[in-house]
This record gives structure tokens, C-alpha cells and sequence, in this order.
């Protein structure tokens, strides 16, 4: 993304300039995915939640590792797993 697109994305979802400059580009990144999300909540869609889900898988996270351990669980799948908790905010 080019600094031209992400300004006009931001402007797009209500900032101006001004408030660009007060934030990070994370900051920025974090606020609009919020923004897509209420509005996508706003609009009546199903969107899930991503800390809910996060939590899910840290909280299996022990039993993966220890049928990985055990030999119960292939090197893919156990990879697979890792990069879904990365996928929601993880490690």
C-alpha cells in the first residue's frame, strides 16, 4: 500500500489529515479494521470475533503441543495450528 492509499483509505473511514498525523501507521491499521468491522456489524453481517477466537486457540494450545509431543499430531497439522493463533494476533 502506497502512502497515497492509505491516507485515502483513512479519509474514507472518517480521518482527516490532522488526526493521521496524531496516530501510527499500526494505530491507523487498527482503526480501520474497527471501522470495517462496525460496519460491517452495522450492516447486519455475521463477523467474528477475533479476541474470543485468540483465546480459543491459546487455551487448546497446551493440548496441541502435547499430542504433537506424543506423535498423535503430523508437523503440518501442528504448523497449521501455530499460524491460525498468528493469524489472530498470537506470537
Amino acid at each position: 500500500m502506497t502512502t497515497e492509499e492509505l491516507v485515502a483509505c483513512m479519509v474514507l473511514r472518517g480521518l482527516t489529515v490532522a488526526d493521521m498525523d496524531q496516530f501510527t501507521i499500526g494505530m491507523l491499521l487498527n482503526y480501520a479494521y474497527a471501522h470495517n468491522r462496525i460496519q460491517r456489524i452495522a450492516n447486519g453481517e455475521s463477523v467474528p470475533d477475533t479476541d474470543a477466537r485468540y483465546k480459543q486457540l491459546k487455551s487448546i494450545a497446551p493440548i496441541i503441543e502435547e499430542k504433537y509431543k506424543a506423535g498423535q499430531i503430523s508437523k503440518e497439522k501442528y504448523d497449521e495450528y501455530r499460524k491460525s493463533i498468528e493469524r489472530y494476533g498470537g506470537e
